[in-house]
């Protein structure tokens, strides 16, 4: 087993000569790519015909944090994502996306984040990293 790292928009450059990849893993990727059908359709042409996709990627479009002035936590949800998320709905287009750049879904699962009161701490680190790169 060889795995290989590569730019999403020149995947070939990452290819051994005249081979295709039997996987390709794109994990929280497409949510941060500029131009997310590119980004597959660039996958499938250096996949074999066999291969294939998995991505792990979120709904962060969804991502809301609570606050007691709501309209305080609904500006904070809108600042995080904007700022760290160049595609935050892009899971909702993905099977559209799939099919319209030669990839077939085979199977799917999602998993939900919820953290309610004070022992929430998934996000926690999100927002104190992302925090500071907000502008008001």
């Amino acid at each position: 087993t060889v795995f290989i790292e590569g730019d999403a928009h020149d995947l070939k450059s990452s290819l051994p000569a005249d081979e295709g990849f039997d996987v390709v893993v794109m994990h929280t990727l497409l949510s941060h790519a500029s131009h997310p059908k590119t980004v597959l359709r660039n996958a499938y042409s250096v996949a074999k015909p066999d291969a294939k996709l998995i991505i792990m990627d979120g709904d962060y479009a969804g991502l809301t944090y609570g606050h007691s002035e709501s309209w305080i936590g609904r500006e904070m949800d809108r600042a995080l994502v904007t700022a760290t998320f160049s595609k935050p709905d892009v899971i909702r287009h993905l099977v559209m996306n799939m099919d319209r750049t030669g990839w077939l879904l085979e199977s799917s699962r999602a998993q939900t984040v919820a953290e309610i009161g004070s022992e929430a701490s998934f996000w926690v680190s999100f927002a104190e990293c992302y925090a500071p790169r907000v502008k008001a």
